[in-house]
């Protein structure tokens, strides 16, 4: 003789018993999904599920801008625009190379720069604290093909 099969004589037209408990499984998982699904709309505050949470809380007053340093320097060197951009620190050092002067020191800073030129060919900007100049920025431009190039740039200082 042999075992009857835990399953006994199940077929697609006769499938097994059901464990005991499955059913209570598979409920406590819808149960905790949604619980998942609430959490989630919570943290989100609602955004992407159309739920909508409208507690807002009291205006505070208006804050420094985020930056208030920046300057706008042509392929020559020479300073276009800026706010609190010094023209008298900023020149260029050689190919592709350039100090860009501001009216306070920035050596504690952080830098921003981005370069073009025409149509805007894809250039690299190294930027970073002026060595033995404080209120000033050392930029580096190269491009795609890391060559030196002298070319009009933006800069921001964030302090």
């Amino acid at each position: 003789m042999s075992a009857a099969s835990p399953q006994g004589n199940a077929s697609p037209s006769n499938p097994p018993p059901a464990q005991p408990g499955l059913e209570h499984r598979a409920s406590s998982g819808v149960v905790r999904l949604a619980l998942i699904l609430g959490v989630v709309a919570l943290v989100l505050g609602g955004a992407g599920l159309g739920i909508a949470l409208t507690h807002a809380g009291a205006t505070g007053a208006k804050g420094a801008d985020a930056t208030n340093l920046w300057a706008i320097v042509n392929a020559t060197g020479v300073l276009l625009a800026g706010k609190g951009a010094s023209s008298s620190l900023t020149e260029s050092l050689g190919l592709g190379l350039y100090q860009v002067g501001f009216d306070q020191n920035v050596s504690a800073c952080i830098y921003t720069g981005t370069g073009y030129i025409g149509t805007y060919i894809p250039l690299t900007l190294v930027v970073g604290p002026r060595s033995g100049v404080p209120d000033a920025v050392f930029v580096q431009v190269s491009d795609d093909t890391g060559a030196a190039r002298n070319a009009q740039f933006d800069l921001a200082v964030f302090c």
